[in-house]
Formats: C-alpha cells, structure tokens, sequence
C-alpha cells in the first residue's frame, strides 16, 4: 500500500544517494534529465524539489563523446548552475486570485516544475591538466549528476607547496582551491567595493607568496598590513605579548613617523623603521607634484626648479623650510607674512612639525644672507669663490634690470605650496634603502597612513622607477611583487595623471618581461587607468555593485561575462571570484582563514558606542562624587 509516509521517505532516500556520490562516481543517482535545446556551450535539465543543485552548484554529464584529432574519445563534461527557475502549471502567470484559491483548496495542482540552466565548463584532456571547451551538445534525455569532489579537485587545485592555497568552492567546502603563481606573471588585480573583504583577501595572497619565497613591498595607505607579523586570534595584544606569525621575521615595517597619531600604534604593530624621504633629493618639478602645484601653473613651477637650482648651486642639503625662505628672499616678502595654512588648490595639511636638520641654523643662516653684491658681482658666502651674476632682489641696491619680475610674483605664489610642506612629516637627511627592502623572500609594508596622496605618489614612483632601472640593468635576481593599495589614487583614469601614472603603466605593460609585477587592489575600478586595468591578466573580483565599476572590469578583461557581472553584487564577504591565468576555469571561492592578524577591518560602531556611553557615565559618576551637595535649610514651623 502506498502510503504517504512513503510518498515523503523516497525522495529523501533518494537525496542522500544523490549526495553520497559526492566523493565517488558521478554514475550515482541522477538529479536531473536533459530537456529543450541545448547548445556546447549550455543546456537546461529538469530536477526534483528534493533533488535539485543550489546555484552556482557543479554538475557533470558522463560519457560525452568528444573529438581528439583523429579519434573520439569519452569524457565526463563538468558545467555549472546558472539558473533555477520553478512554475506550475495549474498556477501559471495567467491565473486570477480567486483561481488560485479554487485549485488550492481542492487540491487538483500539478507538482512543482524545476528548470536548471547550467553553463559548460568543460573536460579535462588526457593529461589531466588541461580544459577543454566542449565541441559537442548535450543530447536531450540525458541524465545530469552532482559532479564528484575527486574531479572538482582535479579542475581547482594543484601541487601542495607550489600553489597559492586560496580557499574552498563557494558550495563544497571539501574542495581547496588553489591558484597557479605562474597566473601572477601578468599581474593581478583585486577588486571589491568596500566592506567585502579585499584587504584580508590580499593579506591572504600575500601570506602564500611570502611562503613560496616572493619578494614583495606594498605601498599600504591605510595601515591595512601593519599587523601581518601576529597570528590573527592575536589581533588585540600588543606585539611583544602577542604569537607570531610562521613568517614573521621575513616580514619589516616602515611607518612615517607621525608618532601617537597612527590607525594603529606601535605597541601594537611591534619593532619598524622610519619611512623618510631626503628633501634635497627630489628635483624641483617632484617637489611641485608633491606640493600639489598644478600642473599648468608653469610659472610657479619655474619658480621652484630655479631655486632648487640656486640652493644646490651653493651645495645646500635644504628642507623645505629653507626652500620656503629663499623663496620669500627671492621674493622680498618676510616668510612669517605668508598664510602656510592654504594653497591655490585648497590641499589638507598634516600637523605635525618637521624635525630640525643637524646643521639647521647655520644652513638657514646661508640661505638667508646667501649672496653680497660688490660691483655688480655675486660673492658666495661661507664657500670663497667669486663669480658673475646679477644680484638678487633682496640684496641691498635696487633691483637688478635682468631679474624677471614675474619670477618674483610667481615666487611668492610657489610659498603657499612649498609651507605647506613643512608640515608633512616624512621629510628628513635620508632616503630608505632599496637594497633593504628587494632581499629573498621579503615582504616590507610601507605604512603611509597619515600622508598626502602627492606623497603616496612620489613613493610609488620612486620605487617603481628604482626598480625599473635595476631591472632593465639586469641587477634584479628575484622577481618583485608591488602592492599598489587604493591604486585609483596612484593611477586615475581619463585625463587626470599623477607623478606615478607614467612608470606604473610602462611596469603594468612591460614589467613581466623584466620581473617586476603589479598587484593592483582597489574599489573603483572605473576610477583607475584603463591601460593598467587591461593588463592585470588575471582578477580577483569580490562583491561590487557599482553598474560603472562592473563596466570597467568588463572592458578590461576578455573573460568577464555578463552573467558573471549579474553575480558580483550577490556576493557575500569573503566570497570571491577567480578569473584569469591563475586557475583553469573561473572559480567562486569563500576565502579560507589567513594566520596574519587584519589591519583593514571596519570600525565596531556598536563597541565604540559604548565606549563613549562608558566615559559618560564614568564622568557623571565621578562628578557627582566631587560636587558637594547642597542642603537647604529646614524650615520649622512656628509653635502654636
């Protein structure tokens, strides 16, 4: 007798074998059957309530005959879930409420229909390595299994040790995904909109690099790295107290030091070194860039290189408080009368006050009183030697005829953006050592939270463009990785450049042939240079919503399909997908857990509420128990 209790037991018994073929052939229990039209590329198939694949799910059809050259060989073909669609047909879209009710009250419905629409992946060749795209349509009728954990691992992972272990297959934890290194050697982006994870997911990157011997330097704006040396589940504890990380000692810190105003101090991020540039050692037009003089602004910038010119002439190691008063010398105005605090462009300080050189009041001493006129010749004081010149502005007599007095106009212009320099804190007698930061198997993070993006820029072109000669001398023996952090800012698209734009394109185009490559990580990529974007052959892309940002990734990469676009805002935090050279076929992978400790999470809002509720109240506590309270009087009542 066919009860209903059976009706309900045998498509669970059903699901639990379709499941347990899992992990072995897919000649278990079918899920579905093929219907329609199919095509090599996709084909749809019906399924059960009770058995049918989630989204994004893989399955696989067996036995598909496939042509190899002059044989035909069989092969499992493996395709993915794209679709589900449900109707009935007693309650199609052309039914009225009142209908409904009729056919549900009596009972006289058909079952639920399930569509699947699933999109091939392909076969593995003979070697096992390589993926074949299908030649071949699905024939309808055919039957469609749940594709087997063992044949997922051979399309998603590698060799342990010479991989980049990822994380899992969005729906089969049991399944490691692991990337080939090689994918790197065009560049990588890693794109996502903020709160998705992009930071830890690149912590993670870097960790397996690290492992594998990398040598890399990132360029970290806001303080995102600065704690990979600790175990994660130590994120809290100050560095001395804290475990460390396997890697640990391959991994350095340099910070600009902005002492007590960093995201995260030093107790917490353990030993690091200052990141400073030496002033002098920039040219006068980087100095202009890192001002954030316009770039059409000629004559302030003229202005700048001639006394940069000057100042070197007279071989002075200057900061930019002495190239700030030969500046107003040049000028005849009194250095204290310009505002420091506002430039043409509007640009934000950093209060913080520039360290003394050494030798900074003798130095300022000889740009001050720099030059004495004799008889029309310019004597160099505090050096002995004479030569001809035509005396400067501030020198006593009148003006000399050949001095431009536009140049004295544009001088004092340039001060408004040269004080403003005087606050940034990265400004010393030295520069960092290249060599320090390129040695085998090196991570080094250079912490730049707390900078101006004119400063963030310079650094990326210096290190870029060091790196680029030594690579086109031959002087590079390990291949270089550069993390370009918020790289939007460094290399915006359409008509706005930064100091930067220049070598990180010529590095995104040529750098691979010379071993330097870029792992580009930003937010907007419709903010960033398309010419670095299309070259980044390989992406990590996690949750984005954005319909421009969603466009520019579709413009640089060949491999990005509209479907796939459909899927990014679906996303959830620590899902990703895998496109490129780094994996055979694109990949949905929930990241796996990194060792580093995260320096890019966002603020508890909650836990900083009640902080600030805490402090309250303890003020309130303490104030009501060191204000004396006050008595009135009592008054008594007349006796009767």
């Amino acid at each position: 007798m066919d009860t209903g209790q059976d009706r309900m037991t045998a498509p669970g018994i059903r699901k639990n074998e379709a499941l347990a073929s899992l992990g072995g052939s897919p000649q278990g229990v079918a899920i579905g059957y093929v219907t329609g039209e199919s095509t090599p590329a996709g084909f749809s198939f019906v399924s059960s309530q009770e058995l049918v694949p989630p989204r994004l799910e893989y399955v696989v059809v067996a036995g598909m005959r496939e042509r190899r050259g002059d044989t035909t060989v069989t092969v499992d073909l493996l395709a993915q879930v794209t679709n589900i669609t449900a109707d009935v047909i007693t309650l199609d879209d052309r039914i009225d409420f009142l209908g409904a009710e009729t056919v549900l009250n009596h009972r006289v419905t058909f079952p639920p229909r399930l569509r699947v629409e699933a999109a091939v992946v392909g076969y593995l060749d003979s070697d096992q390595q390589t993926v074949r795209a299908a030649r071949n349509a699905v024939l309808p009728g055919t039957r469609v299994h749940l594709a087997p954990d063992e044949l997922l691992r051979k399309f998603f992972s590698r060799t342990a040790g010479t991989s980049i272990t990822l994380g899992t297959l969005m729906n089969r934890q049991n399944v490691e995904v692991a990337l080939d290194p090689n994918g790197l050697s065009r560049h990588l982006a890693i794109i996502a909109q903020t709160g998705a994870g992009k930071s830890y997911l690149a912590g993670k990157v870097l960790e397996e690099l690290l492992n594998l011997g990398a040598t890399i330097v990132v360029l970290d704006p806001n303080s995102d790295y600065v704690q990979l040396r600790k175990l994660r589940e130590d994120e809290a504890v100050p560095y001395e107290h804290a475990r460390k990380a396997p890697n640990h000692d391959r991994i350095q810190l340099y910070r600009v030091p902005i002492a007590g105003r960093q995201r995260y101090p030093d107790d917490l991020c353990g030993p690091s070194s200052k990141y400073t540039i030496r002033f002098s050692g920039l040219d006068g037009e980087e100095i202009c860039d890192v001002a954030g003089v316009p770039s059409n602004a000629e004559r302030i910038r003229e202005a700048v290189v001639n006394a940069c010119i000057r100042l070197r002439r007279d071989r002075v190691d200057f900061n930019p408080r002495f190239l700030a008063q030969h500046l107003a010398d040049f000028a005849g105005v009194p250095l204290e009368d310009v505002d420091d605090h506002a430039a043409d462009n509007g640009a934000a300080t950093v209060a913080t006050r520039l360290p003394d050189f050494d030798d900074g009041a003798a130095q300022l001493e000889l740009i001050r009183a720099t030059d004495q006129v004799t008889n029309g010749t310019v004597t160099r004081r505090g050096r002995g030697d004479t030569q001809a010149g035509p005396p400067p502005p501030h020198a006593a007599g009148s003006k000399a005829a050949s001095v431009d007095d536009r140049e004295m106009v544009a001088a004092r212009s340039a001060l408004r953006y040269i004080r403003k320099l005087e606050k940034y804190p990265i400004w010393s007698q030295s520069t960092i050592d290249l060599n320090a930061i390129l040695k085998p198997m090196a991570l080094t993070v250079l912490d730049l939270a707390g900078t101006e993006k004119g400063v963030m820029a310079y650094t990326a072109e210096w290190l870029l463009s060091n790196l680029w000669q030594r690579a086109l001398g031959g002087e590079l023996t390990n291949p270089v990785f550069v993390v370009l952090e918020e790289a939007h800012n460094l290399v915006p698209g359409g008509r706005e450049t930064t100091r930067a734009s220049r070598i990180i394109n010529t590095v995104a185009s040529e750098g691979r042939k010379f071993g330097v490559f870029l792992i580009v990580v930003t937010q907007r990529p419709s903010k960033i240079s398309d010419d670095t974007l299309s070259q980044c052959a390989s992406q990590l892309i996690m949750r984005l919503t954005n319909p421009d940002d969603q466009k520019a990734i579709q413009r640089a990469s060949e491999v990005v399909s509209q479907a796939l676009l459909d899927d990014l805002p679906g996303l959830n935090q620590g899902e990703v997908v895998v496109l490129g050279r780094l994996t055979r076929v694109p990949a949905m992978v929930r990241v796996g857990g990194r060792i580093g400790a995260e320096g890019g999470a966002d603020i508890n809002l909650v836990e900083r509420f009640e902080r600030a509720r805490k402090e309250v109240e303890d003020e309130r506590f303490a104030s009501r128990r060191t204000t004396p309270r006050i008595v009135a009087p009592i008054k008594r009542q007349p006796l009767s």
